[in-house]
């Protein structure tokens, strides 16, 4: 990624676009601290609805069987990947296959099967377990397989021990109805930071209740099943504008 001039992200109160040289939100007034000499680099996601409806189905209609899951995440991976614009100018394409990582989720599957058919505690622990451990390796596989344009590829650094944590806070989370939104805003955080382009390291710039009333929009609007590929477009767009990469010494932005 060459250094360019500086393009402002997502606002790290509401998630709106910041216009070039704010010094303010223009939404909700959040102050900006900019980022000289184009030190951060912004994301955005320019896939279309008709394009997410092939993807999400595809990807539906293979996990139901459960080994072909890998290849439908490859194809969602592939067609993301190449629709995410980089401010810089880079662009990005994906090089991963199913047949890398279709035995992790048989062995998720298996489990997950055997701890609702036996019904026993033991299996659902050990599920919490073999979760973050497979969401770890498609971590670990989708930063692998990513290439950039500027002949940097993305590392990702993060351990299972913080995954698993996030995991079980993910599932006591769900007893206090609307917790689950800081847990997956602080999930991202650490996906990102763990998350390394070159001299740059990955910051999410969204926040728990902007995550909490995109997320429930999102959830209600895909309700009617066939929203679903659009509902999930629109919260997916979001989540990459709150995906910035910085220069470790640059300052960010405050709320």
């Amino acid at each position: 990624m060459a250094g360019a001039e500086y393009t402002p992200g997502p606002c790290a109160r509401c998630g709106e676009t910041l216009e070039p040289g704010a010094s303010f939100c223009g939404s909700c007034g959040t102050r900006v601290a900019p980022v000289p000499g184009g030190g951060r680099v912004t994301l955005e996601f320019m896939g279309t609805t008709s394009q997410a409806y092939v993807w999400v189905t595809w990807l539906v209609l293979l996990s139901l069987l459960v080994i072909p899951t890998g290849w439908g995440v490859a194809s969602l991976s592939r067609w993301y990947v190449r629709n995410v614009r980089f401010s810089d100018g880079t662009y990005a394409w994906f090089e991963g296959y199913g047949s890398q990582i279709w035995w992790y989720f048989v062995v998720q599957g298996l489990l997950s099967l055997l701890g609702n058919y036996f019904r026993l505690l033991p299996l659902s622990l050990a599920s919490i377990f073999v979760d973050a451990w497979v969401n770890l390796m498609v971590l670990r596989w989708f930063a692998r397989n990513s290439r950039l344009s500027s002949g940097e590829r993305p590392r990702f650094t993060g351990t299972y021990w913080p995954l698993l944590a996030f995991s079980v806070l993910l599932v006591l989370s769900f007893f206090t109805i609307i917790g689950w939104a800081w847990v997956l805003s602080g999930l991202m955080g650490w996906i990102c930071q763990n998350m390394h382009i070159g001299s740059r390291q990955g910051l999410f710039v969204g926040n728990g209740l902007t995550f909490l009333w995109r997320g429930v929009v999102a959830i209600l609007a895909s309700l009617p099943i066939v929203t679903i590929p659009w509902a999930w477009l629109w919260f997916a767009k979001w989540l990459t504008r709150c995906v910035v990469f910085e220069d470790r010494a640059a300052p960010t932005v405050h709320a």
